[in-house]
């Protein structure tokens, strides 16, 4: 109860993160879900950042939750301007190596290596080089 007070005290994206920790920490894992949810409603575009979606995925893999793991990674970067999510790619990449299949690892690669091809022609488009 104090912790939901904190929250209401302070609402900022760490403080969610902190709750969210903590009511794992105390095992009320069902809880901890409803935290991570409730910061993306009750603080919109704010919450849409890659330390939260960090987090929450590190909490379902804890859980051994993959599926919804993968889920999160796939929508923090689909929501995520591209030049603000580079941790959050590097930390999909690396449990993809974990938990994916060859063929979703090798996809990845390839859409990084498209993308900055892509970023080199759109700044010179007559680098043939690229």
């Amino acid at each position: 109860k104090v912790m939901y007070q904190y929250l209401d005290a302070h609402p900022r994206l760490d403080s969610y993160i902190r709750v969210a920790k903590f009511e794992h920490a105390q095992r009320h894992f069902e809880d901890a879900r409803f935290i991570f949810g409730k910061s993306l409603s009750d603080l919109g575009d704010e919450a849409c950042n890659e330390k939260l979606f960090s987090a929450w995925a590190k909490f379902e893999i804890a859980l051994r939750e993959i599926g919804r793991a993968r889920e999160l990674y796939k929508f923090g970067l689909q929501n995520i301007p591209s030049e603000k999510c580079h941790r959050l790619y590097e930390e999909y990449l690396q449990f993809e190596k974990q938990h994916g299949s060859g063929g979703e690892v090798d996809r990845l690669v390839l859409d990084k290596r498209r993308s900055y091809y892509r970023g080199l022609l759109e700044e010179q488009p007559a680098n043939y080089d690229a």
